[in-house]
């Protein structure tokens, strides 16, 4: 029998505030700019499919991050999801 482990570490060193998708497939990130002001990135998650022998195959998580053109204020943020504000 074979093992596999795999673990994904991620650091988001400037990130105040976190949301997540409602399909679970991105996340949201807030950075604080000012007094009741936040950017707005997301963070998407998708699937690679890949080949680990001709009998069988795995998928690869993905990770792209984008810029989204808004700043949102901590009320904006808490009515669009479930959010942890740190």
């Amino acid at each position: 029998m074979t093992n596999l482990y795999a673990q994904q570490r991620l650091s988001l060193p400037d990130v105040d505030a976190i949301g997540y998708g409602a399909d679970g497939s991105w996340i949201d990130l807030y950075t604080k700019l000012g007094t009741d002001r936040y950017a707005h990135r997301r963070l998407q998650i998708d699937r690679k499919e890949i080949s680990i022998s001709k009998a069988s195959a795995a998928y690869q998580m993905v990770w792209h991050l984008y810029s989204c053109n808004d700043t949102l204020s901590r009320n904006d943020i808490e009515r669009r999801e479930s959010v942890s504000l740190m």
